[in-house]
């Protein structure tokens, strides 16, 4: 009941609205089917591009980070048992966000018993996510469901390489992998652990692509550049 009010809600919002603004043509696509008459305009999300530039780490101690809210469509559980088939030491995963899952994911944590190589950090401000950022090897993604994620954008803004599932406009960024590695679907936990190896064997090509990555980013996704977009639709709607 409580999804299907939800719905409704939506529905009426995006029905009642003269332009909605959405940052995938995935979404696009949803709108334009849930009502055609909408006006939809697509502005990618934005982020402050770094001058940031990443040297070849040595590979003693691979960091893998997930910032994310703790919900059950990311799948982060998945992640959390792939770390528990995977023999290499060295590779460690650190969860940032909350949510309802967290307790869940604690659980899964001890149960698997990879309480040295997974770290559930709870909430991070948002300032420090880039200290976090400038010393991990590869950022994840394995959700079902997305729009645009700004957390792949700020990983990207550090050319941190990413591994993905195509959700939403993860899809126009992975570009058939040229820019990241893909979690096919359905995602499980044997794909994410072979994808994860694959990348700590072959860390030059995991960065040839985050640099692929950033270049494409920083036109496309450069906050002037979005905001100007928005500034100009709306003066475009005043003017009606």
């Amino acid at each position: 009941l409580n999804v299907r009010i939800q719905k409704l809600i939506r529905n009426w919002s995006i029905s009642s609205s003269e332009i909605v603004v959405t940052p995938s043509d995935h979404l696009k696509e949803f709108i334009n089917k849930t009502n055609p008459k909408t006006e939809v305009l697509k502005i990618n999300n934005g982020i402050e591009i770094t001058e940031f530039k990443r040297n070849k780490t040595p590979l003693h101690e691979f960091n893998i980070l997930i910032n994310s809210r703790l919900v059950v469509q990311k799948n982060i559980h998945l992640v959390i048992e792939a770390m528990g088939s995977i023999a290499n030491l060295d590779i460690n995963l650190k969860i940032i966000g909350e949510g309802g899952e967290f307790a869940r994911l604690e659980d899964l944590i001890i149960d698997l018993k990879v309480q040295d190589r997974v770290k559930l950090i709870g909430k991070v401000e948002n300032k420090l996510i880039s200290e976090y950022l400038k010393t991990t090897n590869l950022f994840i993604q394995a959700s079902d469901y997305e729009g645009l994620p700004h957390s792949i954008l700020e990983a990207i803004n550090y050319e941190v390489p990413i591994l993905s599932t195509e959700a939403g406009g993860c899809k126009d960024l992975l570009n058939n992998g040229d820019r990241g590695f893909i979690i096919s679907s359905p995602q499980n936990k044997n794909q994410i652990a072979e994808k994860i190896d694959y990348i700590f064997e072959n860390y030059d090509i995991a960065l040839a692509k985050a640099v692929a990555a950033k270049k494409y980013i920083q036109n496309k996704y450069n906050f002037s550049t979005q905001a100007q977009i928005y500034t100009e639709a709306l003066e475009k709607i005043m003017k009606k």
